[in-house]
């Protein structure tokens, strides 16, 4: 995964708020606010599904960053409805800190200005924390780090896994992760996507989970490699056909059910009994199939 330097920045003509109800056919994804302050991300990542959206105006390692006044998308979001706002879909919240000021502003409107009854934002991050210090060194001396209202996010797979698709932030987003513990913010994990190699071998899971478990991660959200169908076919077919082809189910291409369902029972049994766990875009048979009781994810408050 390496980050890039071709970001776009321009004025947003559509709003900032709005709601996500676009679950693909067959999967559980409860509806969720989306706060979108730019689209696509700085890395390129290659199991990524955005390359497959915005009819690639947008995308791995050429994100469009909104540069709109603070106070307009802060009134929209002090219009809006309770709930968590998702600043991470289709996007980074974070990286590359293109927006610094703006961030710093609306983790500080959240924390201190009352957005109104239950409102809380999510910033949801592939980033490391040498790209984040300059911005958590600002959070930390404000006290905003404290606050309820804010939730950080990072999204992270196995070694294994991240190795296998170019990534090469893997220590850096772990370092994040104890950061945030360490200091007391509200911690998410995605741990997301696995995937596997031809001997089916979906890395050291044991090392993740352990990592997890010794945070104070409120929630994890687990997932499989899951691009859609001309992702699949323009970038993953020839190699995954020699390894573990995927299927098409629930609108993307998947592994086979049972493997996804044993898998997430594994991840339940070796996580810790406190943290909850939730699927991303996942069948309800493969809740079912791992034991799990359908509960809602990273994206709800």
């Amino acid at each position: 995964m390496n980050a890039d330097t071709e970001t776009e920045y321009r004025i947003r003509k559509s709003k900032f708020v709005s709601v996500f109800d676009k679950a693909p056919e067959g999967a559980y994804c409860p509806a969720f606010i989306k706060l979108v302050l730019a689209n696509g991300c700085p890395y390129h990542c290659g199991y990524c599904y955005t390359e497959g959206t915005f009819r690639g105006a947008a995308g791995p390692g050429k994100p469009v960053v909104f540069n709109n006044p603070v106070n307009d998308i802060w009134k929209e979001i002090v219009a809006g409805n309770p709930g968590l706002y998702n600043a991470g879909e289709l996007a980074d919240s974070l990286a590359p800190n293109s927006r610094y000021p703006e961030i710093l502003s609306l983790i500080y409107n959240f924390a201190n200005k009352n957005p109104g009854d239950k409102k809380a934002l999510l910033l949801l991050t592939k980033s490391t924390y040498q790209e984040n210090e300059a911005l958590l060194s600002r959070v930390e001396r404000l006290n905003l780090h404290a606050s309820p209202n804010i939730v950080w996010a990072v999204s992270i797979t196995t070694k294994e896994s991240a190795e296998r698709w170019g990534e090469n932030s893997w220590e850096g987003r772990v370092e994040l992760i104890k950061h945030f513990s360490d200091l007391g913010y509200r911690l998410r994990i995605r741990l997301d996507p696995i995937t596997l190699d031809a001997d089916g071998d979906y890395g050291n899971m044991d090392e993740i989970i352990d990592i997890i478990n010794n945070t104070n991660c409120e929630l994890v959200t687990a997932g499989m490699l899951r691009p859609y169908p001309a992702l699949y076919k323009k970038n993953m077919k020839k190699y995954l056909e020699k390894s573990f082809p995927l299927e098409l189910d629930c609108s993307m291409m998947r592994y086979n059910p049972k493997i996804r369902a044993k898998m997430f029972q594994m991840i339940r049994g070796k996580l810790n009994v406190n943290i909850p766990l939730a699927l991303c875009k996942e069948s309800y048979d493969v809740w079912v199939d791992a034991g799990l009781t359908v509960t809602k994810c990273c994206c709800q408050i």
